[in-house]
């Protein structure tokens, strides 16, 4: 269409101009390829042909793709021929002519800029993995001696989701390769994470490095406001993405989307990029993660404000303990006053649970503050929830009043009787009462602890803590526990733990399963009336027999085949999930002694190698991933701690 409207515009131009002093002979192809418009004077004769302006369409270059020679992506190009020397009016009128024409390209030329374009809208819907979009083709006006290319494009703009690093690990308290780097999805859908790919630069490097290739993230995917982990091999971390690349101080990490755009960047240490300013090199066993502002991960694009050091939470929510806030302020500005100084987080752990004591009502909650700050509690709510699932009072929000200093106790304790007389029996006066007369918790409800804005801030199931301490609960039972409301003492430590779990079988068969307690006291105990037991339901295994004190206890699926060479304890039925399991070890009276909480996968062992889960520490508890490592041995070492 624009070479024919080329042909026509210069038809009228010239027949309007000359209509009377020459005769205008147009020669067309009727075809696609060309056209020839040729002057000659009145007498018939042609003009001197080197000054006929001469139309035609570039021929295709000798390499050009078939698809650039179509009709959509022509090049149409003007070749005059140069003027004749001689000086004659005819040839000034034919000089006039060319003139004209000019003129008339130069304004076709602007119509191909003014022409309205068609952008398509972003679609942040279109994935990676799909071809680039194809542009329209130029429209290229070619002067012989100045090329001058024209190009209208129309194409899909790409928006790819805002993925976070969350949380950096460069190495563990006993192993140095417990390393991680975990993402998280700002977004409300789940990401394929296909083409995406994660770069680190040391500190006195001058460009980014691969750290985990695109081959690696090909076929992942990230669940929505979900995590995903990428671990060093042999960490024993439950990841996505395996690596055997080091992590180290000083390091820069850039996580980049198929564009190769930067999605997200942290430095720390010494590091020579970061956002902004650097966060802190994480020690050993500790991690630097995001901080939580209002339930969500902070990103202002600062390094330094957005990440803190903490403990290692791999494909969970971070948990951020506040310090003190640092103020600059001006010498004659007026420092805030206490209402108006907020913090970014507040975490308050239920630090210790009693059922019942002396009496049946003789319970307790103890809360403690881990932050290096005090705690208002106003507004705070804390619940329980039954096996069934229903959540109610034990002291509601409008009911919850006090604070809690930094590294303090805050205790719980039922209402006095009617007459007067306590339920509560300790010696430490509570700091707060339940809200109704008659509320009380059995060893069977789950305790929940709400803030004042109904965020969850912990969670366990009575009568033992599941808080982050170093040193688990007192025990009901315990005539040696401490008073409540104080940190616990050595001393009280767990009864029987689960020790090692050999979820994945052995290189025998997967179905060799084990599992081993451990008693670290220095007492026989009894497990008649004890069980085992899933989550989910399976395995449940009633216990029986006693274990000697600094003793283990062995457990094998179906046969005795499992551990050669090592006779079991006793026998089960039911299979461990490789995907992961929630196991709780139930005492005589149906208290929870210990629990594993492996429900989003199991936090080490390798399926593969036949390595096993083995417990670290026994003092510790048994739901913190960072107490538990893969077994040196393939097939584990039961028997030896």
């Amino acid at each position: 269409m624009r070479k024919v409207f080329l042909a026509v515009a210069i038809f009228l131009a010239l027949s309007a101009i000359f209509f009377f002093e020459k005769e205008i002979i147009f020669g067309a192809a009727l075809g696609s390829k060309a056209f020839m418009a040729s002057l000659s004077s009145f007498n018939g004769q042609p003009a001197n042909k080197t000054d006929i302006p001469t139309f035609f369409e570039t021929p295709p270059q000798e390499n050009e793709p078939a698809a650039v020679r179509n009709a959509d992506a022509q090049e149409v190009a003007l070749t005059f021929a140069p003027k004749s020397t001689q000086d004659s009016p005819a040839q000034a009128q034919r000089d006039d002519i060319v003139k004209k024409i000019d003129v008339l390209q130069g304004q076709i030329r602007d119509l191909e800029y003014l022409e309205p374009k068609v952008i398509e809208p972003a679609n942040e819907n279109v994935l990676a993995s799909q071809p680039p979009p194809k542009p329209v083709a130029p429209i290229t006006v070619v002067p012989q001696d100045n090329p001058v290319h024209v190009t209208a494009t129309s194409q899909i703009s790409v928006t790819y989701p805002k993925i976070l690093i969350s949380e950096v690990q460069i190495g563990g308290l006993a192993d140095s390769k417990q390393e991680f780097v975990e993402l998280y999805n700002t977004e409300g859908v789940e990401v394929s994470l296909d083409g995406w790919y994660l770069q680190r630069k040391t500190k006195n490097a001058t460009s980014f490095s691969t750290f985990a290739s695109a081959a690696l993230f090909s076929g992942k995917k990230i669940p929505a406001h979900g995590y995903f982990l990428i671990a060093r091999e042999e960490a024993g971390f439950v990841a996505g993405i395996f690596i055997d690349n080091p992590l180290t101080e000083d390091n820069t990490l850039a996580l980049k989307n198929p564009a190769g755009e930067i999605s997200d960047k942290v430095g720390f240490g010494d590091a020579g990029d970061y956002e902004l300013l650097a966060a802190t090199n994480p020690a050993e066993g500790q991690s630097i993660s995001r901080r939580m502002v209002s339930g969500e991960l902070q990103d202002t694009n600062n390094n330094q404000s957005d990440f803190e050091i903490g403990q290692p939470t791999p494909r969970a929510k971070n948990v951020a303990y506040i310090r003190e806030p640092e103020r600059t302020l001006m010498p004659e500005a007026p420092a805030p006053p206490p209402a108006a100084q907020e913090y970014l987080f507040k975490k308050v752990l239920i630090h210790e649970v009693q059922t019942e004591g002396q009496t049946v009502k003789d319970e307790f909650i103890t809360l403690y503050n881990p932050n290096d700050v005090a705690v208002n509690l106003q507004g705070f709510a804390l619940k329980k929830k039954t096996a069934g699932g229903t959540e109610s009072n034990l002291v509601s929000s409008a009911a919850f009043t006090g604070s809690i200093g930094s590294g303090g106790y805050f205790l719980i304790a039922p209402q006095a009787n009617d007459d007067g007389t306590e339920n509560y029996t300790g010696s430490a006066l509570p700091d707060l009462r339940y809200s109704g007369s008659s509320f009380s918790i059995a060893d069977t409800n789950v305790i929940l602890l709400y803030d004042a804005n109904g965020a969850l801030v912990d969670e366990v199931i009575a009568p033992k803590t599941l808080a982050s301490e170093d040193l688990p609960a007192d025990y009901p039972a315990d005539p040696s526990a401490d008073p409540p409301g104080s940190q616990d003492s050595p001393e009280s430590q767990l009864a029987i733990v689960i020790n090692e779990i050999a979820w994945m079988g052995s290189v025998v068969s997967v179905n060799k399963e084990w599992i081993e307690l451990f008693n670290p006291g220095s007492q026989a105990v009894s497990l008649s009336g004890w069980k085992l037991q899933a989550a989910d339901g399976a395995p449940l295994i009633e216990l029986s027999g006693s274990i000697e004190a600094q003793g283990f206890y062995l457990l094998e699926r179906t046969d005795d085949d499992s551990v050669p060479d090592v006779v079991a304890d006793q026998l089960y039925t039911g299979a461990l999930a490789n995907a992961g399991e929630y196991l709780y070890l139930y005492g005589a009276q149906g208290n929870v002694v210990d629990e594993v909480d492996c429900s989003t996968g199991w936090f080490a062992g390798n399926n593969t190698t036949k390595q096993t889960m083995q417990r670290k520490d026994t003092l510790l508890l048994g739901s913190s991933a960072d107490n538990w490592q893969a077994s040196i041995d393939v097939g584990g070492s039961p028997g030896q701690l």
